[in-house]
Parts: C-alpha cells; structure tokens; sequence
C-alpha cells in the first residue's frame, strides 16, 4: 500500500474490491497506477484500511540512506501512541509480536524486496523507542513480548551474523539483552518473557534448545512458553493456543455461532497441578481457509468473541490470550476444496478467486480487532468490555453487566438466521426443493426422506458438511432475523406455487408474484454485497423437471428471477 501511495495509485482494499460488486477485481490493486512488482513476488494486500490510514513503523536508522523502495511513515508518533491509548485504557499488560513467518534474518524475496529489517525488525525497535519515549512523557503503553519461531531448516540456528542468523538470536541480541529496552519486556517469574511455536517442527520439543534460549550465554534471564496449541493434548501440556475454538456438543470445533444452545468450550492450557492457567479469545478464528463458505464464523457484532468470553468470565484463570490485532493482511495459498463455491466470498468472477485468504478476509471475516474503516470498532468495544470484567473479575451473571456491557447483551448481536436448504426424495418431475429456517422442521423433514444440502468446506457444525460437493450453490446460508439499522435489508420470503405437484420457492416479494402463497418470512437479505454479507442469492429453476432452488455467489445454470434476491453469508 505505502509504494502504492507514493506512486499516487488508488489504495484498494479486498473490502473496496467486494462492495464494489465486481466493478473493482484484485488485479486492480497493484495494476492501478502503482508500481511494478519485483518477479515472483506476491504482495499482501490490506483486507481493510485502519481506522488510523494506512499506517507504517519504519523510520531508517541514523546514517542510513533511503532507497526508492524505503517505506515513507509520516504518522509514527500518532499511530504509536493511539495504540498504547487503547491498550492500556482496555487493560492489556503486553503486546506480543508475531514473528513466527519469519525464520532468518534477511531478505525474504526476490530481488531483496522487502527484507526482513524493513517488515519487522527496524518497526520493532521504532514501535519500542516510541513507547519508552511516551513512558518518558508520564503516558503509559503495555509491556512488549517476542514471538519468533525456532525454525532455521529442518534445525535451530544457533546464530550466525548476518542473512543467515536466527531471528530469536537477533530478538534476544539486539532487543532482549539491549539495556534501552529492558523495561519494556514483559517479566513472568522474574524473567524477560519469550514465547516460541511448539508442534510445528520437532526440534521445538528439544529440553536442550529449550536450555539454550533460556540461558541466553549464560545471562539466565528468559522464560520460554509454548504458544501454538491447537488440540486437546497440547493445552493439557501447558501449551499456549493464540487463538482456541468454539466446540459443539461432541466437543469437536465448529464455526458455528448462530443458533447454538451449547457453551462455547474451548480449551484451556492447564498448569503443572493440572488447573487452569491461561484461556485465549479472539474477535474470530478459522476451521479451514478463512475467505471461504462458514470456514471462519466471523465477527458477527461480537457474538464470535462474546461466546469465547463465557469461559473466560466464568473460568477466570490467570492468564488471557487474545488475537489479533493489527493483523489486516494475510496470506493466500490455492482453495484446498473442489467445490465451486470454495472460492474467495463475494468475489464468484474474480480472476483470483481460487487463490484464498487463510486467516483473514475483508471486514468480517478476521480474528482482528483494530478498529477500521469499512468495519468500524464495534469488535474493539467488545473485547475493551471483555477484557476489563475479566480484570475486575466479574461476570454476565451480573444484572447490570448482562445489560450495560457489550460482552454480555445478545440483542445487538443476535440479528442472524440460520437457513438449511433441502432436497426431497423424488425422482424426476416430483423432486422438489425447500429452505428452512427452523431446525424442528429440518429433523421432520429428514425423517421424512428429505436430503439436507451440505456446506463443501469444513467448519460449520449446525449445517452438515461434505467435502467432496462439486456443486456448492444449494449449499446453506445465513441471514438477518430482523431488520438491522446500519445495513439495508429486504424480507426474503418462502412461497409455495398452486401447481398440482406444489413447488416451494423463494422470493422477495410478499405476493409471491402471483405464482402461489407465502408460507412464512425466512428472515431478511442485505440489499449490498459486502461486511456481514458477501455472497449473492439468486432463485433458480432446474430443466427438466421445474425444481425451483437458489444458487449462492455463482451465476445460475438457469435464472428463475431476473436479478439479485439479496446478498446472505
């Protein structure tokens, strides 16, 4: 984004490019007057824009000269002390900062653009000195931890100068054992506090790697804690999770927000006497690649981290996880489902719509919590009401918290319908299709012989989840259960004709356009793509036959409306 500024392009976010309903395609936010990219190089690209702008940390060193590749940060202070503001007002003690991508010190792609100094390390250190330079000036910021990774290979690094040497040997070199920083380094047992990604290669499991950080030559002074759980197993290690997920009744992990009557229940990292030692909460997570159909539950208003909050609130243990933030940008990789609608949501005719967001996409669909123009900060208000009744250990047992605080009230978070889709036993011209909103009726109907129509990408446990679906466009959704003040809606309507073999339909139109009578209002659709609702619904009908059904996102085979019914998730 920042060579983009310089080069007086428009700065695109993958959120302008989805609410432009295919006016705007991803190859439009580099191409757009910006500037050539280096061969091979893929770059990110911002899911939103800040709240604060486009913003960067990088200031060169005294005596470095700047390149026509040199970022331009104009904002540093600002930025810098607007995030200590909410951090401390929220009540985070530390940041941490991911460094797990990046192993090696040095550049990370071709050409040397951008190198590893420009991302991470030279940020770091500016991020620290505007902080202790606040502190300097009475206002106060959180405490700063490490994250980096033990990769060097298929081994630890032990440190060679230069583009070869190990990142946790720089942090620990450069910020760790710098006595301008000592301050500002989170302590746990008396010891400057490191944390290090457990399962991913073995030797993280080394006793004597382990021994290695934590003497840091012979200083003694590190406390290295595992942080990348991800099942059962590794929490009951003590491993850290930095972001858990929600699970439903089997206790396997779901997306699944809506409509759950079960506790959230997600791990917990237990301590040496088996008790419970730290939760993690996020605004979101993922199950599988985030830009994908119910892959991530999303934001949903809050209901996604108000739900992990439960257990936080009611477990209360003495330490607190949360991811993310700062985190507006991700990587991409090939959609791992064949299904075609296992593409990138809200962008069905993209050129780049099989190359998917693993971990965050657009607006809603992130585990961020930096408030942000096109998401606004309704997630950040949340997790600032979760993260103070968890200090002040509190609960939304509390009458006054269930109506006051934003962790606790459900009305402004539960505007979301589910919608299963079903399929009935027939053969031929009496197959016939339905949606439905209640889950009674879906258990009535299945036992009737009815086929529920499965979501092609995992995650979702409320919907039934098939992973070898080529055709995904019958799949499930979710809409709105009411109108909602911020987001223009319209009622969406299930109908059923007059026909002597009687179809069910879907429309927008209370009359049913005179094709038969309104069975019940399903809910309500967005008018505009885009936020909560990515993915357009349209009506279909089927030849031969005459099965009247929907398609999501994709175009129909044969329309059986002349444009969009509304956009759903």
């Amino acid at each position: 984004m920042d060579r983009n500024e310089k080069a007086g392009a428009r700065t695109l976010t993958v959120e302008t490019v989805i609410r432009s309903n295919g006016n705007l395609t991803l190859d439009d936010v580099f191409t757009d007057g910006g500037p050539p990219i280096p061969p091979g190089f893929t770059p990110d690209i911002y899911n939103v824009e800040p709240q604060l702008g486009f913003y960067c940390l990088y200031r060169p060193r005294p005596g470095e000269n700047a390149t026509a590749d040199t970022p331009v940060c104009p904002n540093i202070t600002r930025v810098a002390q607007q995030h200590a503001s909410w951090f401390t007002s929220a009540g985070f003690d530390y940041v941490v900062v991911d460094i797990t991508n990046w192993p090696l010190v040095g550049p990370i792609g071709p050409e040397h653009f951008p190198s590893t100094d420009m991302t991470i390390l030279r940020p770091l250190e500016v991020l620290l000195d505007e902080w202790l330079a606040l502190r300097a000036a009475g206002i106060p910021t959180p405490n700063v931890v490490a994250w980096p990774t033990a990769a060097c290979g298929s081994v630890p690094c032990m440190g060679t100068e230069g583009v070869s040497e190990a990142m946790w040997h720089w942090i620990l070199s450069k910020i760790y054992n710098n006595p301008k920083y000592d301050s500002i380094i989170q302590r746990m047992d008396g010891k400057k506090l490191m944390y290090m990604p457990t399962p991913t290669v073995p030797v993280y499991n080394n006793a004597s790697f382990q021994q290695l950080v934590e003497s840091n030559a012979g200083r003694n002074d590190i406390k290295l804690l595992s942080m990348w759980a991800m099942n059962e197993a590794d929490f009951d290690k003590g491993e850290w999770g930095f972001f858990a997920m929600c699970r439903d009744s089997t206790r396997g992990p779901t997306t699944s927000m809506v409509g759950m009557t079960v506790d959230c229940d997600q791990d917990v990292t237990m301590d040496e006497e088996g008790k419970p030692f730290a939760l993690s909460a996020s605004a979101s997570y993922m199950l599988a690649q985030a830009s994908l159909p119910f892959a991530s539950p999303g934001h949903l208003r809050g209901l996604t981290m108000q739900r992990l909050f439960a257990k936080v609130l009611t477990t209360s243990p003495p330490h607190l996880m949360m991811s993310s933030f700062n985190e507006l940008v991700g990587g991409r990789q090939p959609s791992s489902y064949k299904a075609n609608t296992a593409i990138n949501m809200g962008l069905p005719y993209d050129a780049q719509n099989r190359t998917v967001w693993a971990d965050t996409y657009g607006s809603e669909f992130s585990r961020d919590m930096e408030p942000s123009v096109e998401g606004g900060d309704k997630v950040w208000r949340t997790a600032t009401s979760c993260v103070q009744m968890y200090k002040a250990g509190r609960s939304c047992s509390d009458p006054e918290a269930a109506t006051t605080e934003l962790c606790c009230t459900t009305a402004d978070k539960k505007v979301f319908g589910n919608i299963w889709s079903l399929r009935s036993p027939g053969s031929g011209g009496a197959v016939n299709s339905l949606v439905t909103k209640e889950i009674t009726e879906l258990t009535a109907l299945q036992k009737q012989g009815w086929t529920e129509q499965c979501n092609p990408v995992p995650g979702p446990t409320i919907f039934c989840v098939n992973t070898s679906i080529i055709d995904g466009r019958e799949g499930p959704f979710i809409l709105y259960n009411q109108t909602v003040e911020d987001n223009p809606t319209r009622p969406l309507y299930r109908c059923i004709t007059s026909e002597a073999i009687p179809r069910h339909f879907i429309s927008i139109e209370p009359n049913c356009e005179s094709l038969g009578k309104m069975e019940n209002t399903l809910g309500h659709v967005a008018i505009n793509r885009g936020g909560e609702m990515l993915r357009a619904l349209r009506r279909c009908v089927s030849s031969p036959g005459g099965r009247r059904t929907h398609a999501l996102d994709l175009l129909c085979d044969t329309p059986d409306y002349p444009t969009v019914l509304g956009y759903v998730r």
